[in-house]
Order: C-alpha cells, then sequence, then structure tokens
C-alpha cells in the first residue's frame, strides 16, 4: 500500500472535516504546533481527527496496513488493529469532483450505539486513491468478511475497480451511508 507520511494524513484530514467543524463551530485552521505534536504524538490524532459528536462517529485511520487479523493502524511501532471481527458492515464511495481531485473511501462500522438521539454508529474510515490501491483495500476487506457485512460498493470496487457510488462531498456520503444504516 503506498504510504502517505503522517504530516500529509493530518492535513488531509483536517481539510475533509473544515466544513463540518466550522457547522459545528470549531474555528481556524491547523497550526504548524498542532501538527508537530500530532507527530511526536499520534494519539493527538485522534483526539483532534475523530468524528464530531453526532449519528455518523468517524475516525480516519493513519497508517493503515492489512494484516491477517484485521486493520493495523496508527503508530508502526505501537499499532492498534481493527479486527475482521469487530467490522459490522463495509461500504465504499468515491467522493469529490470526476474532472477534479477525488479519493475512495472506505468505511467500516464497528459499533452501533443506542442512545437518547437514536442510534450511532462508530466508524472507521480509510482514504484511498483510486486505482489499484482502492481495489486492493476493497478486495481485502471483501475477503476478510462473510458477504452479508460488504456492501454492493465495496464488491464493486473489488470486482471492477469502481465503487458503484459517487458522492459530490463527505457530507452527502455519511448522509447517504447513515440512510442505508438506518433501514
Amino acid at each position: 500500500m503506498r504510504s502517505v507520511d503522517l504530516a500529509a494524513r493530518v492535513r488531509i484530514a483536517f481539510a475533509r472535516t473544515c466544513p463540518l467543524r466550522s457547522r459545528l463551530g470549531v474555528k481556524g485552521t491547523l497550526r504548524n504546533a498542532d501538527l508537530r505534536s500530532a507527530m511526536r504524538d499520534p494519539s493527538l490524532l485522534k483526539l483532534a481527527f475523530d468524528g464530531v459528536p453526532g449519528r455518523y462517529r468517524v475516525q480516519l485511520l493513519a497508517n493503515p496496513e492489512l494484516c491477517e487479523s484485521g486493520i493495523a493502524h496508527g503508530d508502526p511501532a505501537n499499532p492498534s488493529l481493527v479486527e475482521w471481527t469487530a467490522i459490522r458492515w463495509a461500504l465504499a464511495a468515491e467522493v469529490g469532483e470526476p474532472e477534479g481531485v477525488r479519493i475512495i473511501i472506505l468505511d467500516l462500522v464497528v459499533d452501533r450505539i443506542s442512545g437518547p438521539d437514536g442510534k450511532a454508529f462508530e466508524i472507521r474510515r480509510l482514504g484511498v486513491e483510486p486505482g489499484e490501491e482502492a481495489t486492493k483495500w476493497a478486495s481485502a476487506i471483501e475477503r476478510a468478511l462473510a458477504s452479508q457485512f460488504s456492501a454492493p460498493s465495496i464488491k464493486s470496487l473489488a470486482a471492477e475497480g469502481a465503487p458503484s457510488s459517487w458522492y459530490q462531498n463527505l457530507e452527502e456520503f455519511e448522509s447517504a451511508a447513515l440512510e442505508s444504516l438506518d433501514s
């Protein structure tokens, strides 16, 4: 898998969450000091970039690597693991402009929480380049999970190299994902 350095991942994660963060009253940009802190202590990524409180709670997986028992992520010296058995549902979508910047988002639903506001979902997210890298991830996820745990979008990405879903932005994708999870 192509590796992007931690600083780039932090910038990408922040850029992707800015519209949502500003809507919730979080202002500002990622300062160099924040970036340096996150690079020294990857656990700060969890604090800075986990999904905002709501029904679709996203954690971006830093430095993801496939392994036999799941997806290792985080600090390579002491990685965390999302076990295949913990994944309840997997879905994919292409997000971005058709003729511009695009990314394949792979969301792994690892928990469903019932609360006073209804159901909420804990998501572990991978953002990968379209093409071989995305196909490799989708194929591995599809092989590791029973077919009832993979959305048609993961299956089409694994088989055809493109997910069956496209969204202009992450908010549209997350809204559609929530709708499908609620049904």
